[in-house]
């Protein structure tokens, strides 16, 4: 990939699933989707692989050979080329260049968002306005979805979960959560800043993080069914949306109790020390 060459878009446009795509998704994608020459005889990727990549081929012939030795040829301009190569986690097969090929690696996480953001087109702003008076700023819905927590969320959850929401302006300095209170609602930031702090044994306050538009907090205790951990005060003016319990029990709990670990809640830009 050393030239860093687009993949043409019309041929793009020929792949599953980002022929499906809607025409803002689908330009997201294309700016993201580069040509890789591959030499005969190289491997594109073995069995056993977990890269969540989708690898498309776009020129030549690539061989597929199973566990059992089975082994089929893929031509760039059959069907089954239109579809990623051996596209299970981990990988079945393992793929090779039968000749010289060009290949795309598309990022698999990125195109679930895609998808997920095509399956929630058209509700977002004109169902979630009539039904809550919001304006047309979808910058922080588009951030919260963005979250790999919201993938393992059925898209009518979401739409509920949008739906249900409560707008609730705050000043600069108010206590949105206290440490030690008990769990109430799940909180997404619509606009404005926050500092999550938390009082140490010693009584000092530590803080822990900043919050800005699109990020979520208040969640650990509802999951958990513990006291808050932290606290989180506004830093500026602004407005959050809010969840109540019992629309987070009935709508987001399961799954993301199935996603949420310390360890990957503590890499996202949310802030699970914050709940």
């Amino acid at each position: 990939m050393a030239e860093h060459k687009l993949v043409d878009r019309a041929v793009l446009r020929s792949l599953v699933p980002a022929n499906a795509l809607n025409s803002e998704n689908f330009q997201e994608l294309a700016a993201k989707a580069y040509v890789e020459d591959v030499p005969a005889g190289r491997i594109i990727f073995k069995a056993g692989d977990h890269d969540r990549k989708s690898t498309y081929l776009l020129e030549g012939q690539v061989t597929l050979t199973d566990s059992a030795g089975r082994v089929t040829t893929v031509v760039h301009d059959s069907d089954i080329a239109r579809h990623p190569l051996a596209n299970q986690l981990p990988k079945q097969q393992t793929a090779k260049a039968k000749t010289d090929c060009k290949v795309t690696r598309v990022d698999s996480d990125l195109l679930d968002i895609l998808l997920t953001w095509d399956q929630l087109s058209g509700i977002e702003v004109s169902e979630i306005q009539a039904n809550g008076g919001q304006d047309d700023d979808s910058d922080w819905m588009t951030r919260i979805l963005q979250s790999r927590a919201f993938l393992q969320i059925p898209p009518a959850n979401i739409q509920a979960m949008f739906m249900r929401m409560q707008e609730i302006p705050l000043r600069a300095g108010q206590v949105v959560i206290r440490q030690g209170d008990e769990g109430d609602y799940y909180y997404i930031i619509k606009s404005g800043r926050a500092k999550v702090t938390r009082a140490s044994k010693t009584g000092t306050e530590l803080t822990l993080a900043t919050l800005k538009d699109g990020d979520a907090f208040g969640e650990e205790a509802l999951l958990s069914e513990a006291k808050r951990n932290a606290s989180v005060t506004m830093e500026s003016d602004g407005v959050l949306m809010r969840l109540s319990k019992e629309d987070f029990n009935a709508l987001l709990k399961e799954p993301m109790l199935n996603w949420l670990s310390f360890q990957q809640a503590a890499s996202t830009s949310r802030c699970s020390c914050c709940a």
